[in-house]
């Protein structure tokens, strides 16, 4: 999908998002990039007053990943919503009845991504991805699968690419 094919996509959203009665921002530029490569997309406020929304290059082909991350993205730009708070949820709910499924974060391995960190599920075996250090990266042992309420332990660390 080029970029064009996502200002189409962007204005189909936008309609969905003024039948949910959310009037989104000013967007100046749409586009893909691959310099996403630990997130779907982004969204930057320019000093002004239009935004930027940037759709990772990974989910080309994936035009149902593209919507959802173009439709998260646009969401940031209504007033209250740039972050991930109440009015950011309350948004994103009523944006469901228009068929969105739209999240605060998203796995990684929702589009193919292989974390640098991996933990498996003792129980049922599931692998957790994640990409950045955190308090479960750092402590798993406090965490249980809310899937079947195992416990999940490390996999080998994923080393980054010696360039």
């Amino acid at each position: 999908m080029a970029d064009a094919g996502l200002v189409v996509m962007l204005e189909s959203i936008k309609e969905d998002f003024r039948k949910a009665g959310l009037t989104p921002g000013r967007i100046g530029e749409v586009s893909f990039s691959g310099r996403l490569t630990r997130s779907r997309g982004n969204c930057r406020r320019e000093t002004d007053g239009f935004y930027t929304i940037h759709i990772s290059t990974r989910l080309m082909g994936h035009t149902e990943l593209v919507r959802e991350t173009l439709a998260h993205e646009l969401l940031h730009t209504v007033k209250g919503c740039f972050d991930h708070g109440p009015r950011f949820q309350e948004a994103a709910r009523k944006l469901r009845e228009y068929g969105y499924h739209i999240q605060s974060t998203y796995e990684p391995e929702a589009f193919e991504i292989r974390g640098r960190y991996q933990f498996q599920c003792s129980r049922c075996g599931v692998i957790v991805n994640r990409t950045r250090r955190s308090n479960f990266t750092e402590h798993p042992e406090r965490y249980i699968h809310k899937g079947c309420g195992g416990h999940f332990e490390p996999l080998p660390e994923r080393r980054p690419r010696e360039k």
